[in-house]
């Protein structure tokens, strides 16, 4: 009994030992842990800002230069170089967002929001890539306040209305808001060829792209819908995909409805416009433009005076 006794003793005491070192081990993991990831939120930090401008203003010089040579092997070999950085941006934008939604935590911050505002940045954003296919971009204007993130939810929208575009090979592409309840459900409708049942699923996967085996830059980065379901998710809208083969998709995000402010102004809008409509020349304005990033800077300079704009540049 005594010697049991003894060997019980023993076996606590190296037990007690073997949970303070696991405890140590435990508490220098977490901070290992801690460390790299404020480490990867600076990197990213920095690359947003370091590797975006350089990037923006690579595709704005090769851009202005497209403009001024009529030569056609030069002209042919611009070509190449705008596909090239236009891939490179999307592809960079894609992981940087991936990356920094993916690292972000806590709760959003929602406000109340009207949701014409985001419908017009959308249609004069997406109009020139639905123009360049041959498809119309129709939007329904919609006069209803919405509670969510208006950054976030404008790059999802974007990421839909962009996808919806580079998988549309002809018809058109339609914006629509319709109420149900107390929610707001904001649809974005193509006629492309759809999207088989087994596959509805992975599309929502980094990188994965039904009809990009080769992974061809014209398809994209397969990061678009990947970043639109973080996003939803962070934010909480619910996310739903309708799809046939042969009959299109209809991706829809259910957002809480509110009121509008008091002081907001009354919204008047005409029953239903297309990108064509947000074509009309801007008369020539004087521009400050503030940029810290001398390339960016002369680039963003050059192509506003090239469309007739007088800009005062400033770098802080």
């Amino acid at each position: 009994a005594t010697l049991l006794a003894e060997r019980l003793v023993v076996a606590l005491r190296q037990s007690e030992r073997l949970q303070v070192e696991l405890e140590r081990q435990v508490t220098e993991r977490t901070a290992q842990l801690q460390a790299a990831h404020l480490a990867k939120s600076r990197l990213l930090d920095a690359a947003s800002h370091d590797l975006r401008q350089p990037v923006t203003a690579l595709g704005l010089l090769v851009g202005m230069a497209q403009l001024k040579t009529q030569e056609p092997g030069l002209r042919q070999l611009l070509d190449q170089a705008s596909e090239g950085v236009r891939g490179l941006e999307r592809l960079l934008k894609g992981l940087l967002d991936h990356s920094r939604l993916d690292q972000q935590d806590g709760p959003m911050q929602t406000a109340p929001l009207r949701l014409q505002p985001l419908l017009d940045a959308v249609l004069v954003h997406a109009g020139p890539l639905a123009r360049e296919r041959g498809l119309r971009l129709r939007v329904r204007p919609c006069p209803l306040w919405v509670r969510s993130e208006p950054l976030l939810l404008e790059q999802v929208l974007r990421n839909l209305v962009s996808n919806a575009i580079t998988h549309t090979r002809q018809g058109s592409v339609l914006i629509a808001a319709r109420r149900r309840g107390d929610q707001l459900c904001l649809q974005v409708r193509d006629s492309g060829p759809g999207i088989p049942p087994e596959a509805q699923q992975r599309i929502f996967e980094p990188f994965v792209q039904l009809d990009n085996p080769a992974r061809s830059r014209q398809h994209g980065s397969g990061l678009g819908l990947a970043i639109v379901d973080q996003a939803l998710r962070r934010l909480g809208h619910p996310l739903q995909l309708c799809s046939a083969l042969g009959r299109g998709s209809c991706f829809s995000v259910l957002l809480p409805l509110c009121e509008a402010p008091s002081e907001a102004a009354p919204d008047t809008r005409p029953a239903e416009h297309s990108e064509a409509d947000s074509d009309s020349a801007m008369e020539p304005q004087t521009i400050w433009l503030v940029e810290d990033d001398l390339e960016l800077q002369q680039a963003l300079t050059q192509q506003l005076e090239a469309w007739g704009h007088c800009v005062c540049a400033f770098d802080r």
